[in-house]
């Protein structure tokens, strides 16, 4: 791309949330981008401007560029985090990375981690490094306060009682923590050479450690913890995967030491074991 950043385009994308706003609309705008810099199409949130539900920024971008033999070679730039429903046109069209000028504002990092999982990039914009993401905080946060009825019809309505029941579901995901000696020597490991990402590191105390670290890679989710009180060293983790074969090949290349495996377990798995320098195990297990 012609630009040495995302800043410019996300500028793009705020400024069209902007004139949404203006408008009297909900404040998101999307921008499509091919891979020379060329935009594509671009679009603002039509709720209320056509009374039509389905154009949210990033549909609208889509609209905007019309019909493409396939968009495996783009980027769109929304100023709001993707919902399900643009979250669902962006995997079925293909298109490969996703950067997002505002993660605070959504209610839970859910479509981010489907994204992830199907293998597109994400990535989220800092607000204390970028002033278009701090923009795109900024105009959704008042947006949500002052027009709260408006924010939640263009989210759906809010949950459906019939569908989840009166309370939700009670339980989502378990997380593992892992318990490690030094946080930089646990994110080289598992960002430098398993192929993580750091989505957080908290620091209460302005020192390397104690820290505490979320890591993702694929869908798949782990802490790591260099509290004391925060389990034991040595602990397992599973963690579910499609191809070990393919993983395993990946992580030899990278020269990481493999524990056991790959192998075919009575129990009808096939299995990878990998130890960090805590001998925590992570058992990649795939379904035969």
């Amino acid at each position: 791309m012609p630009h040495d950043s995302h800043e410019h385009y996300m500028s793009e994308a705020l400024a069209l949330a902007t004139k949404g706003h203006a408008e009297g609309g909900c404040p998101i705008g999307a921008v499509l981008v091919d891979d020379t810099g060329r935009i594509l199409g671009k679009g603002h949130n039509a709720l209320v401007q056509e009374g039509n539900p389905i154009v949210h920024g990033e549909m609208a971008a889509l609209r905007d560029a019309g019909r493409l033999p396939d968009r495996h070679a783009t980027t769109i730039y929304t100023t709001l985090q993707p919902c399900f429903m643009c979250t669902g046109a962006i995997l079925q069209f293909g298109i490969p990375r996703v950067v997002i000028g505002d993660a605070t504002n959504a209610s839970s990092d859910d479509t981010i981690r489907v994204l992830r999982s199907r293998g597109v990039e994400v990535v989220v914009l800092d607000p204390e490094t970028s002033a278009a993401a701090r923009g795109c905080v900024d105009i959704a946060g008042r947006f949500r306060r002052d027009r709260p009825e408006l924010w939640l019809e263009d989210w759906g309505g809010g949950a459906n009682p019939r569908l989840t029941g009166t309370g939700g579901a009670l339980l989502r995901t378990a997380i593992p923590v892992l318990q490690v000696t030094s946080s930089e020597r646990a994110d080289a490991f598992y960002c430098g050479r398993l192929g993580f990402t750091r989505e957080f590191a908290y620091r209460p105390f302005d020192t390397i450690d104690p820290c505490y670290m979320g890591l993702s890679r694929d869908g798949a989710v782990l802490h790591v913890s260099s509290f004391s009180g925060d389990g034991a060293k040595g602990s397992a983790t599973v963690i579910l995967c499609d191809n070990v074969d393919a993983l395993h090949r990946e992580l030899v290349a990278k020269g990481v030491a493999i524990d056991t495996g790959p192998i075919d377990q009575d129990y009808g798995t096939r299995e990878m074991y990998i130890k960090d320098e805590d001998r925590n195990s992570l058992r990649f297990t795939q379904a035969r």
